[in-house]
């Protein structure tokens, strides 16, 4: 069974599985080194007294965000007259700033 994408080019069954299933499974699946490199670093940001005037600690919220579906967006230009941007998203972040 071949499936087409936007290109129309052949994808195998087999080879849209494993990409969906690539796509779907969590970090300490994909890349377990990584994923212990992370939980090191928050352990330490957690328990450690860090005095670097370059290390900055984002709220939960913040990194929620940032794991988000929005990290795939990508915008050029100027305010309202961006490429590839949820315009909505380009105009509530200007409200907070410009009330």
């Amino acid at each position: 069974m071949s499936l087409r994408n936007g290109n129309c080019h052949h994808v195998s069954k087999e080879v849209w599985e494993s990409h969906n299933k690539m796509m779907q499974e969590p970090l300490s699946t994909n890349d377990s080194e990584v994923f212990d490199i992370i939980k090191r670093e928050k352990h330490r940001q957690t328990f450690g007294l860090e005095l670097i005037a370059s290390e900055n600690f984002t709220s939960k919220a913040v990194l929620e965000a940032l794991g988000s579906c929005m990290n795939n967006k990508y915008s050029e230009g100027y305010p309202g007259q961006r490429y590839f941007v949820i315009p909505w998203t380009e105009a509530r972040c200007a409200h907070e700033h410009n009330p």
